[in-house]
């Protein structure tokens, strides 16, 4: 090997550059925040395990089955139940819009008999009911992959006509 090295070279800096360790140990950082990553997924702190959540009164009762905390791109099944402790003659489901928005709806299971809207709720009409009887709303949903949400308000609501009857509050986070 030539002892001679190229205008600007210096024998030192060019065999040896400065700080050359230093990238070995960014490169050991970021995998191990990579792997950290990767472990929480595994232990689900990223979401998708369903939660149960439940309102009562004298006259119904409320549960919603769903998970508190979701992906981007995740498909997810949400479940709510309303039973009857007395007639119902006119029972809705109200949703507010923090169940909708950034999520997309795949289906609805049973279609109930009617659907509206009011105030950027979504309302579901669940037909008459006698005391006992339950009544089975399945909401296939998946997440937008640009939604990013943080504790988002997700309030579901049993109604006969203007009464509530019973009220379930629950909270969405949507992690990148």
């Amino acid at each position: 090997m030539s002892e001679s090295f190229p205008h600007g070279l210096a024998r030192g800096k060019s065999l040896n550059p400065p700080r050359q360790g230093q990238g070995v140990w960014v490169r050991r950082a970021f995998i191990t925040i990579v792997l950290a990553f990767l472990a929480l997924s595994l232990l689900n702190v990223f979401g998708q395990a369903a939660t149960t959540s439940q309102g009562s009164s004298s006259s119904a009762l409320l549960e919603v089955n769903a998970p508190a905390s979701v992906r981007g791109g995740l498909i997810y099944q949400v479940s709510i139940e309303a039973t009857a402790r007395r007639v119902l003659a006119n029972p809705q489901l109200v949703l507010s819009s923090g169940w909708f928005s950034g999520l997309t709806t795949n289906a609805e299971v049973p279609q109930p008999s009617t659907q509206s809207s009011a105030g950027g709720d979504a309302i579901f009409t669940l037909g008459r009911m006698q005391a006992g009887d339950v009544r089975h709303l399945r909401i296939y949903f998946q997440v937008n992959p640009t939604t990013v949400a943080w504790r988002r308000p997700q309030v579901v609501e049993l109604r006969d006509g203007a009464a509530t009857l019973a009220t379930v509050q629950r909270s969405l986070t949507v992690y990148p």
